[in-house]
């Protein structure tokens, strides 16, 4: 026996009233004179006999009426035939929850065929068996699972209605989460049998929370756990897992380098998928690719643009049995100008005006201002996505700190160590937030030429030096720095070249929203001849494109149902800001200040896709959002290991097209038994008034 209400069972201790109410009135014994009573002792003690049988009678009832309310109220329930006979009802109050794997592994096969599909069959005949009095709530296990109310509710058609809307998401399932979901809104419920009906093709990405110990199904004891393993086809699928855009730096009319990767997750061998690749709606390319299963393959393209702008594509892989997975989008932007502004001492303040602004018949995508150290005061940045400094004695902390905040903000730096460089104030603000390193000292003397380093060593992979393939020629030619400030760099810094001893040449940092390089010397010719040499011209406008590029401050790629935060140039508050969703949907969005600027948040991205951010027909911000192809996987877990995942939770496991009669109704053994009770009480009460309207016998 179980009870609903167990804080009522405090009230026990009521029935104990009438036991007191006894005993007091057993202590109050009165002696009366009597000049005899030889003719009444035999006469009193027959009737005290009768007096104190009915007394005690009276004792009991008393207390079994108080106990029998008590245990009413406390709701209690009997298990087994025994309780079906207490409480003979057809059919026992339920609360169930309905758990719903709607994650998009569940489409393999198509509409008709797949797992969802035979799922929501199996929803309706369990809803068939319901009533209205029953209360319900469907939980749907795509992270972060969902519930159709926040506790259940009364109404199979309400139930029935929601599950018929239910649609596949783009999202990967957390069956651990929705179980303790469930198990949470269902100890709201008023009704004692309560049970979880869970419905999933048991991929085994889905159970990773309980696998990794992320998650911990917590499921009240009282609640009666079904399987419904649905089945899924044989499915003959390959998972679009990645696009990229290869090392070349992004610039009008040069080969893009995008690379697609496809994983064949079928048994058997892919041959000659085919593979395409769209951009800005227009079809730029396709291949066929081939690979063994579990394996992936690789898809290059190299199409070439001819105007700068905001450019959104996508790669499509030829259809078969689960099509979430066959598109994967992108955006890339081809600056038309680059804003770079220019703070250096006289001698290298010419030659870099010079390389990176040529004057005559030349173009440069690269405008140069050139101006004093005062215009690294606070605000004065914002027209400029590049800064080119070299390093000076007029540099101040405020300066300093005013550079890392345009970086972070989403700015390029490149930055020369030159004359007057304080490593006092430059280590523990610049470098080390940066760029991960320290000025050790100082190798050489500006203006010497008896001594030198050279470039011993360069990341050919890096963008900024893949025009200098093969390295051999570059390294031959080497400029010689006949001064350089010894850097020691950290464990994260990302060192892209090394001076002929092996120390830093080019560091690249990172803060944000944006990027920096360092060099350790100065771009006029006493501390070296880099200026003299031809590769200062493309290493130049290599690196102000390479951090002028605007870069993804996470690194991460948008999967669905990640919220984003996106900044924005925007300061018109009388023009809203919206999204459009890459259905056609719109969505208004609040722009904040922040530390890198006035920054948006994106909080639904349910859809794969590109994402505009417009303020009227001005494009603020776009960004692609894909679906996370682990779901892709069709491993599923056999049922001794969903046993072990559920952490000993008993689970009744209930094969495709079993009787539910026999499988579930044979679970509901628990019947209320109050109202039996309640009809006991007043049957007492009815005794307890003859008890005491009938006076004892008298003897004649």
């Amino acid at each position: 026996m179980t009870f609903l209400n167990v804080a009522m069972l405090a009230g026990l201790v009521a029935a104990a009233i009438p036991i007191l109410i006894h005993l007091f009135h057993r202590q109050r014994v009165r002696t009366v004179d009597f000049s005899s009573i030889a003719f009444i002792k035999p006469l009193h003690l027959r009737q005290s006999r009768a007096f104190k049988l009915r007394q005690i009678l009276l004792l009991l009832v008393r207390s079994a009426i108080i106990a029998l309310a008590v245990f009413a109220f406390a709701r209690p329930a009997v298990q087994g035939t025994f309780g079906s006979v207490l409480s003979p009802a057809t059919h026992e109050k339920t609360a169930v929850a309905i758990v719903l794997d709607n994650s998009y592994s569940m489409g393999a096969g198509g509409s008709e065929e797949s797992a969802f599909a035979r799922a929501k069959e199996t929803g309706r005949r369990i809803l068939s068996r319901l009533s209205d009095g029953d209360e319900l709530v469907l939980v749907l296990t795509a992270a972060p699972p969902s519930a159709t109310s926040d506790r259940p509710v009364q109404g199979v058609d309400r139930l029935r209605t929601a599950l018929e809307k239910t649609v596949l998401s783009n999202k990967p399932g957390d069956i651990g989460a929705a179980l303790t979901l469930a198990s949470s809104l269902l100890s709201k419920a008023s009704t004692l049998t309560r049970e979880v009906y869970l419905m999933t093709d048991v991929q085994q990405h889905d159970w990773r929370s309980l696998a990794e110990g992320q998650t911990a199904v917590r499921l009240d004891p009282r609640v009666n756990l079904f399987l419904f393993p649905v089945p899924s086809p044989p499915v003959r699928n390959a998972s679009l897992d990645a696009v990229t855009l290869g090392g070349r730096l992004v610039e009008t009319r040069q080969p893009l380098s995008i690379v697609a990767t496809v994983t064949n997750r079928s048994q058997e061998p892919l041959r000659d998928r085919l593979v395409s690749l769209s951009l800005n709606g227009v079809k730029r390319g396709s291949m066929r690719i081939s690979a063994e299963p579990g394996k992936t393959g690789i898809a290059r393209f190299s199409p070439t643009v001819d105007d700068p702008g905001h450019y959104a594509g996508y790669v499509e892989l030829e259809e078969d049995d689960l099509d979430a997975d066959n598109h994967r989008y992108f955006t890339v932007t081809i600056p038309d100008k680059i804003n770079a502004l220019v703070v250096a001492d006289e001698e290298s303040g010419y030659f870099l005006r010079h390389v990176l602004s040529p004057a005559g018949a030349m173009t440069s995508p690269v405008a140069v201002t050139t101006a004093p150290v005062d215009a690294l005061n606070e605000g004065r940045l914002s027209g400029y996505r590049v800064v080119v400094l070299t390093g000076g004695r007029d540099l101040s902390p405020a300066h300093l700190s005013a550079l890392d905040r345009f970086v972070a903000s989403g700015g390029g730096l490149i930055l020369f160590l030159g004359d007057g460089v304080n490593a006092a104030s430059y280590n523990p603000g610049l470098l080390s937030t940066l760029f991960s390193c320290a000025i050790q000292g100082r190798i050489g003397t500006p203006g010497q030429q008896q001594s030198h380093l050279s470039v011993g060593w360069i990341d050919q992979e890096h963008p900024v030096f893949e025009v200098f393939k093969p390295a051999q020629g570059w390294l031959a030619d080497s400029p010689r720095f006949f001064s350089s400030y010894r850097l020691s760099p950290g464990p994260q810094a990302r060192v892209i070249a090394r001076f002929s001893d092996g120390t830093p040449a080019i560091v690249e940092g990172q803060s944000g929203r944006g990027r920096a390089l360092l060099i350790p010397s100065a771009p006029n010719m006493r501390w070296s001849d880099l200026p003299l040499k031809s590769l200062f011209v493309p290493l130049m406008h290599r690196g102000v494109r390479y951090v002028g590029t605007d870069f993804d401050a996470s690194g991460k790629e948008i999967v669905v149902g990640t919220p984003t935060e996106r900044v924005v140039s925007w300061s018109d508050a009388d023009e809203p800001v919206t999204v459009v969703l890459p259905s056609g949907g719109t969505e208004r969005l609040k722009p904040v200040s922040s530390n890198s600027g006035m920054a948006v948040t994106v909080a639904h991205t349910d859809e794969p896709g590109i994402y505009r951010i417009q303020s009227g027909d001005r494009l603020l911000n776009e960004f692609a959002v894909n679906v996370d192809t682990k779901e892709s996987d069709p491993a599923r877990l056999d049922l001794a290991e969903v046993r072990r995942l559920l952490n000993g939770t008993p689970v009744r496991i209930v094969q495709p097209n079993a009787n539910l009669a026999e499988e579930i109704l044979q679970s509901q053994q628990e019947h209320e038994v109050w109202k039996l009770l309640l009809w006991g009480a007043l049957a007492l009460i009815l005794v307890e008034s003859l008890l005491t309207r009938t006076p004892a016998r008298e003897d004649s």
